[in-house]
């Protein structure tokens, strides 16, 4: 499955980016692996967050766990993990949901 994290840099982080800027990738790509996930991409970024991460994990914690490694360190802050789907999973999600619906009733409706 694919986990997006996205999250925000610390004054911390960018000083030790600037005093030593370096492509964080491999490090980034190091830390997927750590946690048996498959770093897909990373971009720095513009708007609310400063990053995005993109792996392919067998298993969501890992992802969670992986964020929450990296936030211990106190250099980035504001992450955000999403799960996402390619469109044929979410087709089989909503087959999953039209077959739910059978079984909900709407307030008000016998």
């Amino acid at each position: 499955m694919i986990m997006i994290t996205r999250g925000r840099l610390t004054a911390d982080y960018l000083k030790g980016f600037m005093s030593a800027p370096e492509d964080r990738e491999a490090a980034m790509r190091k830390l997927a692996e750590a946690s048996g996930s498959k770093l897909l991409s990373f971009y720095f970024t513009a708007g609310d967050k400063d990053f995005i991460m993109i792996i392919e994990t067998d298993v969501p914690e890992k992802a969670t766990a992986t964020s929450l490694a990296v936030a211990s360190t106190g250099i980035v802050t504001d992450m955000t993990t999403l799960r996402a789907w390619t469109t044929a999973e979410f087709k089989a999600v909503g087959e999953m949901a039209g077959d739910i619906l059978a079984a909900y009733r709407v307030p008000g409706q016998a």
